[in-house]
């Protein structure tokens, strides 16, 4: 005879076999059901809170701010903004949040891509798969925004010191960025 919590298959004398009979749940069945299922949920609850509130800064070398806030591009490959960036193009920016996510204006377009956080945590910098708007622009715009996007995904580390961010592959720095608020120097 198979066991159902609820519904259990009995055969009394006079019935016919087969016939469900509906029965009050046993005691563990109610304790089960009303203590053991919403303490494991609580449980499992505060195990993702506590689990989602650790700290990602422990892999950082010290003396490293972190990347994460607003940032406006300052050099690409040496070139200052002024230089660079068209007068019919934004100036790039860049966003990166706690959880990996990067975004910001490539010049024309917004772009957005992820960062696992643990790479971050270790002064790496890398990209998965960069998603744009399709927007079109100028010429000059849109070569600067193409040069932008491709500078970027290359990047392999920062540097910052919570006023500049430098993306770096391994023969130097690639895009130099300047906290938003920062005061130019």
């Amino acid at each position: 005879m198979t066991r159902n919590p609820i519904i259990r298959l009995l055969v009394f004398p006079g019935r016919t076999a087969g016939t469900i009979v509906r029965r009050p749940a046993t005691r563990e069945e109610t304790i089960m059901k009303t203590t053991l299922i919403p303490l494991s949920l609580i449980f499992i609850g505060l195990a993702g809170t506590i689990l989602g509130c650790s700290s990602t800064q422990s892999g950082r070398p010290v003396g490293s701010a972190s990347p994460l806030g607003n940032w406006t591009l300052w050099l690409i490959q040496g070139e200052t903004v002024e230089t660079a960036v068209p007068m019919t193009a934004k100036t790039p920016t860049l966003h990166i949040d706690s959880e990996g996510q990067i975004s910001g204006t490539a010049g024309v377009n917004q772009y957005s891509a992820t960062s696992p956080a643990d790479v971050l945590a270790q002064n790496r910098f890398e990209l998965g798969p960069i998603i744009t708007t399709r927007m079109a622009g100028p010429p000059q715009a849109m070569q600067l925004e193409s040069r932008y996007l491709s500078l970027l995904q290359q990047a392999r580390r920062y540097q910052s010191d919570g006023k500049t961010l430098a993306l770096m592959d391994d023969s130097g720095v690639l895009l130099r960025f300047r906290a938003d608020g920062a005061d130019d120097d």
